[in-house]
């Protein structure tokens, strides 16, 4: 079978020097991060005249997109991965989620069913069902703590007694009607 049904964009020598220089560029930003302002601290008109260009009637040179990045995007961006942000949403920021997120965007896969994306889709459920998995032995292993800390205080001496006096309380039981004693 002939290879040269695809070529991609770039022939693959030129891609994969790209991806070096992509992976140096990130490498450097994820090493200085700490340092930059965490917001550009810029106005939207300011932000909007870096960008404000012509639609271009050719291709650009790779070389050119990726020197936008230092000189366009990095300033005039907020890092939300920056040790010292504390807004109410952090971005993922790791090392490894930005390979990840390269790997699914080389495979390209349409999420919306099984079939076009089983590998995705078999993912995605085993992510979740670690998440339940974390979340219901949490709440087994803090319902175990609370019950051995009710043996523990029920069965100390001095607070055995003390507990006799809250005997009442665990009379009370909560009905359609509200409280009522047994």
């Amino acid at each position: 079978m002939s290879e040269e049904w695809f070529e991609g964009d770039l022939p693959t020598e030129e891609f994969k020097a790209l991806g070096y220089q992509v992976i140096d560029e990130i490498a450097e930003y994820f090493a200085s991060v700490r340092e930059v302002p965490v917001f550009a601290g810029k106005k939207p008109g300011e932000v909007e005249a870096v960008f404000d260009e012509a639609l271009p009637e050719v291709g650009q040179n790779p070389g050119h997109i990726l020197d936008a990045w230092k000189d366009k995007i990095l300033p005039n961006a907020t890092h939300l991965g920056s040790p010292r942000y504390f807004g109410f949403v952090n971005g993922s920021g790791s090392h490894m989620a930005v390979f990840a997120d390269a790997m699914a965007a080389a495979v390209n896969m349409n999420t919306g069913g099984w079939k076009p994306a089983p590998s995705a889709t078999e993912i995605e459920r085993r992510a979740l069902a670690w998440l339940a998995e974390l979340v219901v032995g949490g709440i087994n292993r803090l319902r175990r703590e609370m019950r051995r800390a009710d043996y523990e205080w029920r069965n100390d001496g001095e607070l055995h007694r003390a507990a006799h006096g809250f005997s009442q309380y665990r009379a009370l039981r909560h009905n359609a009607a509200g409280v009522t004693g047994r």
